[in-house]
C-alpha cells in the first residue's frame, strides 16, 4: 500500500472520527486537534482542518529525535505488542523507528493506527498528541526516504522467445538451429 493512499484514507477516517466525536461526551485527541486549529481567520470547520493536518498540508511538527521516539515505542507499544502477547499479531520488540523501511508492514500499520487515533487504545497511558504525530510523521518520512535511495534490484530470469533462443545458441555455441524443432 502506498503512503499516499494511506494518508488519504487516514484523512477520510479522521473526518469520521471528528464528526463522531462531536456527539460524544469525552473529547478525543483528534477532535481536540481540530478545535485547537480552528480559528476565525481561517474560517474552516475543525473536521476540514484535521483532514488537512493528517494529509500533510500543514507544517511538520517539532521533530523528536529517533531515540526518544524509540523509547516511546518501547515504553507504550511494547507492553501489548511484544513477543509473548503479540496483540493484533504484531510484535514491536525489535522495531526501531530509524529502521522502519526494513519493516514496512509494521511501520505502515503503526502509521495508520496512530493517524486514526486508534493506538494507544483507551485506558492505556498515552504520550502527548505532539509525540504521536511526530512518531507518525517520522515513520512516514523514513519510509518515503528509503523508497528513493535503493536500486530496483537485479533483473530476474528472462524467458526467451524462439528467435532469441536461436540467436543465443548461435552466439554461444556457433550452431545454427531451428528452435521450433526443440521447443
Amino acid at each position: 500500500m502506498s503512503t499516499h493512499w494511506l494518508v488519504v484514507t487516514a484523512g477520510i477516517l479522521a473526518v469520521a472520527v471528528v464528526l463522531g466525536a462531536e456527539t460524544r461526551s469525552d473529547p478525543s485527541p483528534v477532535a481536540e486537534l481540530g478545535q485547537d486549529l480552528a480559528s476565525s481567520e481561517i474560517g474552516l470547520p475543525p473536521a476540514l482542518l484535521v483532514t488537512a493536518r493528517f494529509s500533510g498540508q500543514t507544517a511538520p511538527s517539532n521533530d523528536l529525535d529517533t531515540g526518544a521516539l524509540n523509547d516511546e515505542v518501547q515504553r507504550v507499544c511494547v507492553t501489548c505488542h511484544n513477543d509473548r502477547m503479540t496483540r493484533g499479531g504484531l510484535s514491536l520488540e525489535d522495531f526501531r523507528v530509524e529502521d522502519a523501511a526494513r519493516h514496512l508492514e509494521k511501520a505502515e500499520a503503526m502509521v495508520t493506527k496512530l493517524r486514526l487515533d486508534m493506538m494507544p487504545p483507551p485506558g492505556i497511558p498515552r504520550p502527548g498528541r505532539d509525540t504521536l504525530i511526530a512518531l507518525a510523521e517520522t515513520l512516514e518520512r523514513t519510509i518515503d526516504e528509503s523508497a528513493t535511495l535503493g536500486t530496483p534490484g537485479r533483473r530476474p530470469i528472462q524467458y526467451m522467445n524462439r528467435a532469441e533462443y536461436e540467436n543465443a545458441i548461435r552466439e554461444i555455441f556457433g550452431l545454427e538451429i531451428d528452435a521450433d524443432a526443440y521447443l
